[in-house]
């Protein structure tokens, strides 16, 4: 993940070897564990998110991952995918993908969608509208306008999808490999 404020500010995770980031013109190891899908504060360049493998916790650090500042486990009795997936959209709203869509509120995690059964592969919100989120299950794109509550499937592709983006200056415009 890079900062939206500057470029010198990034963070992600290396299997084995936790979560790093870059500050000041240097690495840091601020967590250990195999590191993941990771985030920034748009609001606040200075706010690290990490996930560790299967979203088994969260590892936030608001010195620019000069140290880590709290953790929280993933939510109770819930695992996902090896790399779990992990956003923030434009108001500072961290989600992640479990076999639902989670919202995390300062200490806890909370449902906002329905189960879907399986384990998200790819989550996605639209940097232009925070309400517009994709995720993929395995081939299935499904797109939710109510910021995660409900999803419908637009389109299903012959093999499993790896990367959503939505274009940021026509939201009409998605990516998918």
């Amino acid at each position: 993940a890079v900062s939206k404020q500057t470029s010198t500010k990034m963070v992600g995770g290396l299997q084995d070897n936790g979560g790093h980031a870059f500050n000041n013109n240097t690495w840091q190891n601020y967590y250990g564990a195999d590191g993941m899908d990771t985030a920034i504060d748009p609001g606040n360049s200075n706010i690290y998110y990490g996930f560790i493998q299967s979203g088994g916790g969260l590892y936030i650090s608001s010195s620019a991952g000069s140290a880590i500042t709290g953790s929280v486990n993933s939510p109770a009795g819930t695992s996902g995918n090896w790399i779990t997936p992990l956003t923030i959209n434009r108001e500072s709203e961290i989600y992640a993908g479990y076999s639902s869509v989670y919202r995390f509120s300062g200490a806890t995690w909370t449902a906002v969608s329905p189960s879907f059964g399986q384990d998200i592969d790819v989550l996605e919100i639209d940097t232009g509208n925070p309400d517009n989120m994709y995720v993929a299950i395995n081939a299935s794109l499904r797109k939710s306008t109510d910021r995660g509550v409900s999803f419908t499937e637009i389109s299903t592709f012959s093999t499993v999808i790896r990367s959503i983006e939505v274009n940021n200056n026509d939201s009409n415009i998605v990516y998918v490999t």
